[in-house]
C-alpha cells in the first residue's frame, strides 16, 4: 500500500516539474520578446529624434553594419515589430489559470478510482 502511494507522489512531482519547466521556458521566451520590442522602440525613437542631415543611417544587421535609407530602416523595424507580435501570439497563448493548472495536476497524478 505504501509503495502505491509513493509511486503516485513521484509521478505527481514529476508532472509538476515538467509543467514548471514549461512555464520557465515560456517566461524566457516572453522576456526575450520584450527585450526585442524595447530595442525596436528605442531604434524608432532614435530615428524620429535625430533629424540628421544624412538621409542614410548606420544599421547593424547581425554582425555587419550597413548604410540604409532612413525611411527604409523605419519600415524594416515596423515590419519586424508586426512579425514579432504575430509570432508571440502564436507561441505564447493565454497561460492557464491557477485553478486550471491545479486541476490538470490533480487529475494526472491522483486519478479517481
Amino acid at each position: 500500500m505504501v509503495d502505491g502511494d509513493t509511486d503516485r507522489v513521484l509521478r505527481y512531482l514529476g508532472e509538476v516539474e515538467e509543467l514548471a519547466e514549461d512555464v520557465l521556458s515560456d517566461k524566457r521566451q516572453i522576456l526575450n520578446l520584450h527585450a526585442k520590442q524595447n530595442q525596436n522602440r528605442e531604434a524608432l525613437r532614435a530615428l524620429q529624434k535625430d533629424p540628421g542631415p544624412s538621409e542614410k543611417v548606420m544599421v547593424c544587421l547581425g554582425n555587419m553594419f550597413f548604410h540604409l535609407p532612413r525611411e527604409r530602416t523605419k519600415e524594416m523595424i515596423e515590419k519586424g515589430e508586426e512579425t514579432e507580435a504575430q509570432s508571440s501570439e502564436a507561441t505564447c497563448p493565454r497561460p492557464p489559470t491557477a485553478d486550471e493548472a491545479h486541476s490538470v495536476c490533480r487529475e494526472a497524478a491522483w486519478p479517481s478510482a
